[in-house]
């Protein structure tokens, strides 16, 4: 192992001066959280549980009780092992700044870019679908909350009826959301949001069990223990089970911000997705469980549809999904922002050469987790000696004894750095877990906890985003998703696909590839990394063959030629039957 002296200063310009006191340029870099465990429990849950869980009972129908809580319990899983993989590279890099993109440009460079504009779709097409539910929400929400009011529906202005009035509305309201800098200022909106998830459940447990309200729902169809339907129903359905589950966006916002001593970092994060995680799997199964139940085979992709219309509990519950949706947009777009500045960003200097590194850069990549004798043999499995040793972790061993080797120095800095970079060898010697804590030494930082387990810094995203170009990049997604929700009513065939591509990469594939890239061989939790990786090319074949399956039910429907207004005049007529009300047919053939 060649040894040196003291770092080199590369031809060039001179380095900038926070080169030369990397102690506060720690500091700068790593701030400690300030979100509570709470607010970041609850931030995740509410981006897991939305408007999904109302088709769970619909999809229990395809494939009976016991198939259908297994899939709830397994795609649930699944989805805890992608994102505690995920945070166990971000803990793994260090620091409190660590994104998809900063960790894919450590492992896998040339793919970090597409990783980011694959989240940045799924988030953006997301954002687009809860704008047009809330415009066809909230005309049943008017017509609901007239009769109930006791007033006439023929004196409804128009203009209450259109669905262009209330995504504007809610436009209005979500601006401000959309602007917040943190993903813990929207914990308010997310208990809002969690107290109208509540809400829901409530109704479904009441028209469930009460006699009283068990009356009046229609009868009960088939309910089967397990249902033995043709491949098309299972893959028609399993898409709703795996998106169900669907948050990896906001994990490491998330985890970023969670307010925690470095030692116990993970572990509180560890708290937080299974705490969100369980609690969604909880919601799922009482909602479909108790939905597939009370209505049998007769159950539709939509539980609250099959309840009374005239019902005041069930009119309130309408707008207890407005809300959940509505609060849902402002955390679709944060990761989208995100995403979206890493895919614009310029290419010069946005990728770490993984290959070498300047003699004088004070970093180093370091993966907790090898059980490192064997360090020839993580990259083969029959000619450990011959293999050559290009991983991060390789990388960050030999950087720490380049600096160990070069002695002591009279510099008090340089004597930190050695001390540090001892300590960092031992680390990726010993070959510490990287899925428990770890036990650390003097903190040099507020960092995540591999940064104050090794004491050497990984590369990180530590340039934040301008207000500028965070001010110009929001007005563009609000703008865009507003005008696309304006003038479309329909985007399920699309994302559907979006989801099939989007939402399995960055749930199950990316964290198994990146794991596995960051990790040595040794590590017990890189093959379980590669499984959920296989999975996840398994869920999205599926996903990708629903969707061509519906494209091919909907190739023969011709939908070119309807009025612009038709899907609404649909909606209100479909409403006013159920309510037996007249002149609300009468109200369609004028809106006609």
């Amino acid at each position: 192992m060649p040894s040196i002296s003291a770092p080199v200063t590369p031809s060039g310009p001179p380095s900038t001066p926070s080169h030369s006191h990397p102690r506060s340029r720690s500091r700068s870099r790593h701030k400690s959280g300030q979100a509570s465990l709470l607010s970041s429990t609850a931030n995740l849950a509410n981006t897991v549980l939305g408007t999904g869980m109302l088709a769970t009972p619909g999809a229990f129908k395809y494939v009976g009780l016991l198939p259908g809580i297994f899939l709830v319990l397994l795609c649930g899983a699944m989805s805890a092992a992608g994102l505690l993989l995920v945070c166990a590279c971000a803990r793994t890099m260090g620091g409190r700044k660590q994104s998809f993109f900063s960790v894919a440009k450590a492992t896998v460079p040339r793919g970090a870019r597409w990783f980011d504009a694959a989240i940045a779709v799924k988030c953006f097409g997301v954002s687009i679908s809860y704008l047009i539910i809330i415009g066809q929400l909230m005309p049943q929400v008017v017509l609901s909350m007239a009769k109930l009011g006791g007033g006439s529906i023929e004196d409804l202005p128009l203009w209450t009826l259109a669905r262009g009035t209330w995504i504007a509305a809610g436009m209005a309201g979500l601006v401000p959301l959309c602007f917040l800098r943190r993903l813990d200022s929207l914990r308010h909106t997310s208990y809002l949001s969690l107290v109208a998830v509540l809400y829901l459940v409530l109704i479904v447990v009441l028209y469930s069990v009460l006699p009283s309200y068990r009356s009046s729902l229609p009868p009960r169809g088939e309910v089967h223990w397990i249902v033995l339907s043709d491949a098309n129903h299972f893959v028609s359905v399993f898409p709703v089970f795996v998106f169900a589950f669907t948050c990896a966006q906001n994990c490491l916002p998330v985890f970023n911000e969670l307010k925690s001593t470095p030692e116990r970092h993970f572990e509180r994060m560890r708290i937080s997705i299974y705490t969100s995680l369980g609690a969604a799997a909880g919601v799922y199964m009482i909602v479909a469980i108790l939905g597939y139940t009370t209505f049998g085979s007769l159950v539709s992709s939509n539980i609250i549809a099959m309840y009374p219309s005239s019902s005041t509990l069930v009119a309130f519950a309408r707008i207890a999904i407005v809300v959940l949706v509505a609060f849902s947009y402002p955390l679709q777009v944060h990761p989208c922002r995100a995403a979206l500045d890493k895919v614009l960003a310029p290419s010069d200097g946005a990728q770490i050469n993984t290959d070498s590194r300047p003699a004088d850069a004070h970093v180093a990549d370091l993966s907790i987790g090898d059980d490192s004798p064997q360090d020839a043999s993580r990259y083969t499995d029959d000619e450990p000696s011959a293999a050559p040793r290009p991983k991060a972790h390789n990388r960050a061993a030999q950087t720490a004894e380049q600096i160990c080797d070069a002695g002591e120095s009279d510099d008090e800095e340089e004597m930190q750095e050695e001390e540090e970079a001892r300590r960092a060898l031992l680390l990726t010697r010993a070959g510490a877990d990287p899925l428990l804590p770890i036990p650390t030494g003097r903190r040099r930082s507020e960092g995540g906890a591999g940064a104050e387990a090794t004491g050497v810094a990984l590369p990180i995203d530590d340039e934040e985003m301008s207000l500028e170009r965070w001010c110009i990049l929001t007005a563009f997604i609000l703008a865009s998703t507003f005008v696309i929700a304006m003038l479309i009513d329909d985007l399920g065939l699309i994302l559907g696909f979006v989801g099939a591509i989007g939402s399995t990469t960055i749930s199950f594939i990316l964290p198994g590839i990146l794991y596995s890239s960051l990790h040595p061989r040794t590590d017990k939790w890189r093959r379980p990394a590669q499984a959920l990786a296989i999975y996840g090319g398994i869920v999205m074949l599926l996903t990708l063959s629903a969707n061509v399956l519906k494209l091919i039910r909907a190739g023969g429907e011709d939908k070119d030629h309807r009025h612009p207004h038709e899907e609404v005049a649909n909606g209100v007529e479909q409403l006013a039957k159920g309510l037996g009300l007249d002149e609300g047919l009468n109200l369609v053939e004028r809106w006609r």
